[in-house]
């Protein structure tokens, strides 16, 4: 058969079931006009059950049993169904366990919610006993798959249980909640009482003793009636108090509390005495290793007093589902705080700076990475200010005042009292560099080089040429005597006072600056002292002369060996001239000549060499 032949064909089968062109009849169900045997067989059981010749039930097998009720399998033969049938158990079918059964089957068909059971039908069975005809849920309970296993992974989109486990509480939240906007308290909220299904279905079960309330509490409550489960009881249930939508508040919290301990909050192997007291006393406390918003949840819903407790379930769903939005920020944080407890624990045990930066790299950006997340992540941002300030101090310390000043920038709020610290120690830091600047130039041979290196150059000069013209009889005859002498060291100190005064500035900025010229005034008066004692003396002008070569030797040789040890070269060159002026006093000039040529070339030298 052709395209165009198959679709000829459908054409014609469609008119045949009245599917015309340009009819509306494209958007009505069409319907087979002979009844199937299956549509034969539901109208003659219907027809059974409304003649009395079949019950409307049919029981397959018992489900499970509790203290008074017993749930079985059955069918609903009317829809052909399986149905769960809860009745009485014999032994208990007095009128108080009647009324009670049909109570709850009142209070449950009244709470139509995809997390509540739905009850099909309130019927008359065996020996007129009630029963509730409700959905049958294949599953199981939810303690059964609270701590994991292969069943609970297949059901689970969850990344992991926990997550898995809370989203089950929430669903719970929202069936209780439903409940409460109905006037309706469950007062026997726990694990055993939710129901998961094959398919991830999650059913609130056993209203039994369930209340209607009225203005928000039940004021039915007898002083002397005890109900509900002692493991995650409230303290109003053990009373006999009231008991309040905040009652269920408690029983979610003691759930969670279960989700994250492990057990129920008030289920102790010591014995009854230890129950009440944890069911009368404060909130339980929970391990460290329970995520504080989890911890605070679970210890504002089981407050002791109902008022101090959140104000309905859909507040537990709400928080909740915040804590599963922001617990990758959370589980950075916290990542982030073990970090931090290695920084401090690096910072007192003063371990190498490389692993400290490491340290505080990785803590900084867990911290950011958890504030990105989530802004209002308070764990995290304390931890990134803690961390910052631990190191800054750290720093101050350590004397890093400017990186102390730099990380300042890491706080996301400003602290003006670390601020202030910091710029003093950054002050103080300031202080120092620029005293230790002045001494490092003071102490440097460059500072001043310059000056320096001129003033030797024309001081040096004179004093290689004045010998040798004096030797060679230019200066006159009058310069050969003791008063000639003496002013001739005048005149250089003279000069070199003026060069000092004219060049003081960069003179003075140096130690050794300052050093040279001193020495070389003071030897410049000793000179002045040698030839006047020398006169006193009747020395002559050639042996004074002499010895004074001998005085250059002994004061560059000392500052060879204290300043330069190149200016050892001119202290030779000056007992050289010493030994020449003794041996033959005519060459006494023309030595101490070559012994001052040799000392202004090597402070030349000496100095322009320093870069």
């Amino acid at each position: 058969m052709t395209g165009d032949d198959l679709v000829r064909t459908m054409t014609m089968r469609l008119a045949a079931a009245g599917v015309l062109e340009g009819s509306d009849a494209t958007r009505d169900t069409l319907r087979a006009t002979n009844p199937l045997d299956l549509d034969a067989e539901a109208l003659r059981t219907v027809r059974a059950i409304a003649a009395g010749a079949e019950p409307p039930l049919g029981i397959l097998s018992t489900l499970g049993e509790g203290g008074m009720g017993i749930v079985q399998l059955g069918t609903q033969r009317s829809l052909g169904r399986e149905v769960a049938l809860k009745t009485l158990r014999p032994g208990v079918r007095t009128d108080d366990a009647m009324a009670r059964l049909i109570r709850e089957g009142v209070v449950t068909g009244s709470l139509e919610h995809p997390n509540i059971v739905p009850v099909y039908d309130l019927s008359i069975g065996e020996h007129a006993m009630p029963v509730l005809v409700m959905k049958r849920v294949e599953g199981s309970t939810w303690t059964a798959r609270m701590t994991g296993g292969a069943s609970t992974r297949k059901l689970s989109d969850a990344e992991d249980l926990l997550e898995w486990n809370l989203r089950t509480l929430m669903s719970v939240c929202q069936a209780v909640h439903f409940a409460h906007s109905r006037g309706v308290v469950h007062r026997d909220l726990k694990p055993d009482n939710v129901m998961i299904g094959e398919f991830g279905e999650v059913y609130l079960l056993d209203w039994g003793i369930a209340v209607q309330v009225t203005g928000g509490h039940d004021t039915s409550a007898r002083s002397d009636a005890v109900v509900g489960t002692p493991a995650y009881m409230a303290p109003e249930m053990l009373l006999g108090e009231g008991v309040s939508p905040q009652t269920d508040v408690y029983l979610l919290g003691a759930i969670l509390f279960e989700v994250l301990v492990g057990r129920a909050p008030h289920e102790f192997p010591e014995g009854m005495s230890a129950l009440v007291r944890s069911v009368l006393g404060p909130a339980p406390q929970l391990p460290p290793s329970v995520p504080d918003e989890l911890a605070a949840l679970v210890r504002v819903c089981m407050q002791r007093e109902p008022s101090a407790r959140l104000g309905s379930a859909e507040e537990v769903r709400h928080a909740l589902g915040s804590f599963l939005r922001h617990r990758g920020s959370a589980e950075l944080a916290s990542r982030a705080e073990a970090r931090l407890d290695e920084l401090e624990a690096a910072l007192t045990q003063e371990t190498e700076p490389d692993r400290i930066q490491r340290l505080y790299g990785e803590t900084m950006f867990g911290f950011r990475a958890a504030l990105e997340a989530w802004t209002d992540n308070g764990p995290a941002r304390d931890g990134l200010a803690r961390a910052t300030r631990r190191l800054i101090r750290h720093e101050l310390t350590h004397g890093m005042a400017r990186l102390a000043r730099a990380r300042l920038s890491d706080l996301i709020e400003p602290d003006p009292e670390l601020r202030a610290e910091v710029e003093d120690a950054n002050r103080r830091a300031d202080e120092l560099a620029r005293r230790d600047a002045e001494l490092r130039a003071e102490l440097d041979p460059l500072t001043g080089r310059r000056t320096r290196v001129v003033l030797t150059g024309i001081i040096g000069t004179i004093w290689t040429l004045q010998p040798i013209a004096q030797h060679f009889g230019l200066l006159g005859p009058g310069a050969e005597s003791h008063l000639a002498g003496g002013l001739m060291a005048v005149v250089f100190a003279g000069v070199g006072l003026v060069g000092i005064v004219a060049a003081r500035k960069s003179v003075l900025s140096s130690r050794l600056n300052r050093q040279l010229a001193g020495i070389a005034l003071f030897v410049l008066l000793v000179q002045v002292l040698a030839y006047a004692g020398a006169a006193l003396l009747g020395l002559s002008v050639e042996t004074t002369q002499i010895n004074l070569l001998f005085l250059w030797f002994a004061v560059t040789g000392l500052m060879g060996v204290v300043l330069e040890p190149r200016l050892l070269v001119p202290a030779a060159g000056f007992l050289a001239a010493f030994g020449v002026g003794a041996v033959d006093h005519h060459l006494r000039l023309l030595a101490e000549s070559g012994g001052n040529l040799i000392l202004t070339v090597t402070a030349l030298v000496t100095w322009r060499d320093r870069r």
